[in-house]
């Protein structure tokens, strides 16, 4: 089995997304044990396990399961020794403080009260703020990251504001951001954001990562561009393209 490909997800339900891979990408953990908050299928947390052979993982995740396809996924990988499930809530963490060296985290994007909620629990769960708020989200991370760890979070381009002003709430000091466009000259969907607990100031905001390099519409395949690819090895360009196709759509 190679990663990403054939890993165990509900017959039904949530899917995981490209997301999960530019988080599990993005993350540069530093020491041995690290936790994904609101983990699913555990695709984030096993993505780092590929790149980071000396890390162990804890995969935080509410849906039994979910948990299920986590545990196997990493059976399935040979990382069972380094990846332990546990089914928990963000807002009830048994986890005790400082007790990880960094947080991985792909929280909800939306508040109940915007969109069309998905009539599905479990994509409504990993879509909507049924679980847990980003607030909720945040401070679970900066209660179990020691002083001076790492925290990596994709999120909604368009709610950063609530994501810094969370950040900085919980002492979670934002130091890198980057903004994911579907293709360049496109406003962001999508942001990467690392914070350290307790860090000093100073943000460095990096240059869009563009996803494709051209437009994105008709039967034509949907490649990756080389700069997406360089930054997410685990990117496979799709059969076909979708006029509406673009980073974080639901």
């Amino acid at each position: 089995m190679t990663f990403p490909r054939g890993l165990l997800q509900p017959a039904a339900g949530y899917r995981f997304s490209l997301d999960a891979l530019l988080l599990a990408a993005f993350a540069r953990p530093k020491g041995r044990v690290g936790l994904d908050l609101g983990a699913g299928c555990g695709v984030v947390g096993l993505g780092i396990l590929q790149r980071t052979p000396h890390v162990r993982m804890l995969a935080v995740e509410q849906d039994a399961e979910l948990c299920a396809c986590a545990a196997a996924n990493a059976v399935r990988l040979g990382a069972a020794p380094r990846l332990h499930v546990l089914r928990a809530d963000v807002r009830r963490l048994p986890v005790p403080a400082e007790s990880v060296d960094f947080v991985v985290c792909n929280p909800p994007y939306r508040r109940p009260d915007t969109g069309r909620m998905n009539p599905h629990p479990m994509r409504r769960a990993a879509r909507f703020e049924a679980g847990g708020t980003l607030a909720d989200f945040l401070r679970a991370a900066a209660w179990s990251v020691r002083n001076r760890g790492g925290c990596w979070f994709v999120f909604l381009a368009e709610r950063l504001d609530e994501l810094l002003a969370g950040c900085l709430r919980e002492r979670l000091r934002p130091k890198e951001l980057v903004p994911v466009v579907s293709r360049p000259g496109t406003p962001a969907r999508l942001v990467l954001l690392f914070a350290v607990k307790n860090g000093g100031a100073g943000l460095t905001v990096h240059a869009p990562l563009a996803l494709h390099s051209a437009p994105c519409c008709g039967p034509t395949p949907q490649r990756f561009s080389a700069s997406a690819r360089q930054f997410c090895p685990w990117l496979e360009d799709g059969p076909k393209c979708r006029a509406t196709c673009s980073a974080g759509q639901e």
